[in-house]
């Protein structure tokens, strides 16, 4: 058993999700990184994740969908939203749907490394 935190990614673009998986990978974490929510990998690794990080723009809703999603089965952990450009509005709804953070793209790697690790304290 890892003693390593595990980080669930949810990304429908392969390659920014492959990009987050290796980039958590190195920053310490354990990964689990699906395209969507309803993913059976997905659903086998949600109890044990200590924190979300979604994209926002995806092809079948939102990063906040995603969240909501995961909050009626119960998920309770910390959550990060990533988004390309957000506005004040996106920043305010991000907050009020129960994300810790809600990162810019891009961001250097530090950035989103640093924000899990205060989202799991």
């Amino acid at each position: 058993m890892s003693l390593r935190p595990q980080v669930l990614v949810i990304d429908d673009d392969p390659g920014q999700r492959r990009a987050l998986h290796l980039l958590l990978q190195g920053g310490g974490f354990d990964v689990c990184a699906c395209a969507a929510p309803d993913d059976t990998f997905c659903g086998g690794h949600l109890a044990g994740s200590a924190c979300l990080v979604a994209a926002h723009e995806r092809a079948n809703g939102t990063g906040i969908d995603v969240l909501a999603t995961l909050r009626a089965r119960g998920w309770d952990g910390p959550a990060i939203l990533i988004a390309i450009g957000p506005s004040a509005q996106l920043h305010a709804a991000t907050r009020d749907a129960g994300f810790s953070q809600c990162l810019a793209r891009p961001f250097n790697d530090h950035a989103l490394v640093n924000a899990v690790r205060r989202a799991i304290g």
